[in-house]
């Protein structure tokens, strides 16, 4: 497939994007079949509500991503872990290191980011 991303060491995954299936926005699939790195999945289908697992009911990872006014903000982070944020389209939006657990950013209202946090990687939607 021309112009798919190869380096996918920003998401650290294992399996290749060609052989992983891709959830998305109903409305957005067009979308997300067309730009990179998505169109790289090899599947893409509708985001269900049955498919929604908030990052706030993952207690294991200790972390809390909430959306306001256009901003992410991550919380119940160690000082000083790494955070980032890009465009779905793999622009970067900024980077911070948390400071009294915390890092914001702003994305913009009505946006899907990419925030990667440590070695771990979250799409939200950003209201």
């Amino acid at each position: 497939m021309e112009n798919v991303i190869e380096d996918y060491s920003l998401f650290n995954w294992s399996t290749p994007i060609y052989k992983a299936t891709l959830y998305a926005p109903e409305e957005l699939l067009d979308i997300y079949k067309s730009a990179n790195p998505w169109r790289g999945f090899g599947t893409i289908l509708p985001w269900t509500e049955e498919l929604e697992v908030s990052v706030d009911e993952t207690p294991e990872l200790g972390i809390a991503l909430k959306t306001n006014n256009g901003n992410v903000v991550v919380s119940g982070l160690a000082d000083g872990t790494p955070v980032s944020c890009y465009t779905v389209d793999g622009r970067l939006l900024g980077k911070a290191s948390a400071d009294s657990g915390t890092a914001t950013f702003a994305a913009g209202s009505n946006s899907i980011v990419i925030v990667k946090v440590g070695k771990k990687s979250f799409k939200v939607y950003v209201k």
